[in-house]
């Protein structure tokens, strides 16, 4: 068995994510497009929006500015290129996968409470939307959710019962997403008015074979990995996992591996590769397919988590989107009572003006700077007391004696006489 240490695992895990090619030196084109997301398989979605939403920030990682009409014009347009499912967790997923995904649809395993309840409870709604979306589609859930009841008992996932009746048909593959609007809406439509005819003429595989082909699109997109980490790429079941990885590896695709400091057996892909070096730099979004999976073993290798890692070099980590952590506990006093622990306000936008203006104060630059010559004195801050400003010493006279030479000069005579 092979053994590889966790940086060969590292600089594997990298090079199968595609971060030791090179970015293209043109624009990228829809061809570096398919090829990204040929690789990985899918896009996170997520409607988190901070910087940009989730899915647009892998291409970016691994091609560098693009047009993000690529990936809209893939999504939305004939003949697509990437279809919404569930796959990590909501994605767009490669179209020609989208086949090996409909044992889930049928199982309809992993549903959850809202659409399998509305679809037990009230067949008939699922059925009057499945055809007001045959008739009308694609439509969005506001289109058809007039004459519906909403619920509004939770702070964010306030769904009619048409959404979740238009959930549960996107879970069981009877309707999917055309395209999303403007407002992040999903468009829904029938499949055939959707999926390219090729992706509609597939055989759908068996549940084993299903499994197989994904568990395999994991080991390639992770390089090398345990059979959770395999598992939770398109987030499988463990027991057809494992029945998967095991006949991979009697048909030689994946290879049995150890790694230093893993518990765990590992597998690697028969294609990866392990490079020398690793150069590339990236912004990563916490789902990027090279991060969002935590477990303890992924976690071992030490990847450029993006809470963590951006930082410059020599400081404290930098942590986004974090909530304020509680100040430690003061040692208990006699005679004192221990009171909540104080947490420390974040700088407001006046604080922070505050800050810059008395930085500038002190580089002699932007507003209120001193004159040449002169010393700035910078205002007070909050609690604190004003600084003085350093007085400049006096030039001192050197003085002269009258002995050494000759007495005092003699009085100027050009002037008028008193």
């Amino acid at each position: 068995m092979t053994t590889l240490t966790r940086l060969q695992a590292r600089r594997t895990a990298l090079a199968a994510q595609g971060f030791t090619r090179p970015r293209p030196r043109a624009t990228p084109g829809a061809s570096h497009l398919n090829a990204v997301v040929r690789r990985l398989g899918f896009l996170q979605i997520d409607s988190v929006n901070v910087l940009v939403r989730a899915h647009y920030m892998p291409l970016f990682s691994r091609l560098g500015p693009y047009d993000r009409e690529l990936l809209h014009r893939a999504a939305g347009r004939a003949p697509r290129r990437v279809v919404e499912y569930w796959a990590h967790e909501a994605a767009l997923l490669d179209v020609r996968l989208w086949p090996a995904f409909r044992w889930r649809m049928q199982e309809r395993r992993g549903l959850w409470g809202g659409p399998r309840r509305i679809a037990e409870e009230k067949p008939e709604l699922v059925t009057s939307v499945l055809d007001d979306v045959r008739a009308r589609g694609p439509l969005t859930a506001r289109q058809i959710e007039e004459d519906t009841e909403r619920v509004r008992d939770h702070w964010g996932w306030n769904w009619s019962e048409a959404k979740q009746a238009l959930e549960y048909l996107f879970y069981t593959g009877e309707v999917t997403a055309a395209r999303r609007t403007a407002q992040f809406e999903r468009e829904y439509d029938l499949p055939e008015r959707v999926l390219p005819p090729a992706v509609l003429a597939t055989e759908p595989p068996d549940p084993e074979q299903a499994h197989r082909l994904l568990v395999e699109h994991a080991a390639r997109a992770l390089g090398v990995g345990t059979v959770p980490c395999l598992r939770d790429y398109f987030r499988l079941a463990p027991e057809p996992t494992a029945r998967a990885v095991a006949s991979l590896v009697d048909d030689g695709v994946l290879e049995p591996v150890a790694i230093e400091g893993w518990s765990r057996p590992a597998y690697r892909h028969h294609e990866a590769v392990t490079p020398r070096r690793v150069g590339a730099r990236a912004l990563l979004s916490p789902f990027d397919p090279l991060v969002f999976e935590r477990t303890p073993h992924r976690a071992a290798l030490r990847l450029p988590l993006p809470d963590r890692d951006l930082r410059p070099r020599g400081q404290a980590p930098v942590r986004l989107l974090r909530p304020a952590v509680p100040a430690r506990r003061r040692a208990r006093r006699p005679g004192r009572p221990q009171g909540r622990p104080r947490r420390r306000p974040a700088p407001g936008p006046r604080r922070v003006v505050r800050a810059v203006r008395a930085r500038a104060h002190r580089a002699g630059a932007g507003r209120g700077a001193a004159a040449p010559g002169r010393v700035a004195r910078p205002r007070a801050g909050r609690g604190r007391r004003a600084r003085r400003p350093r007085r400049r010493p006096r030039a001192r006279r050197r003085r002269v004696s009258h002995a050494t030479s000759g007495g005092p000069p003699a009085p100027s005579t050009s002037g008028r006489e008193a």
